[in-house]
């Protein structure tokens, strides 16, 4: 940052070069030229601002739309309770079945294959 000593060193030694003439003109110049730069500058910072702001609302709709997609094949995905009791109701069945050694025999003796 530039302090009060350096502005008054710069004023003087323009004034030097410059002349007490030509001093009001060229201070009414340099007026307006920081004038623009600064509307300038406010312009980039303005149009920075809105890229920002589109650029996170864009984010937020994005998140939103792979959100949304994930739920719904989550759902999808998702198995019904009575799908889930399966496995179950197989380990149930087969021990009701129980082994071949506990089942009862057949009266009729086995059928012997013929040479």
């Amino acid at each position: 940052m530039i302090g009060t000593a350096e502005i008054l060193v710069i004023l003087v030694v323009a004034l030097i070069v410059i002349g007490p003439e030509k001093m009001p003109e060229v201070a009414r110049t340099l007026a307006k030229v920081m004038r623009e730069l600064r509307n300038i500058m406010d312009d980039v910072q303005d149009q920075f601002n809105e890229f920002t702001r589109e650029d996170l609302l864009g984010t937020k709709e994005i998140n939103s739309y792979y959100k949304e997609t994930i739920d719904s094949v989550k759902k999808t995905i998702e198995l019904p309770s009575d799908v889930k009791d399966i496995p179950k109701q197989i380990e149930e069945t087969v021990r009701q079945a129980g082994t071949p050694e506990d089942k009862p025999k057949p009266d009729v003796p086995p059928v012997q294959p013929s040479p």
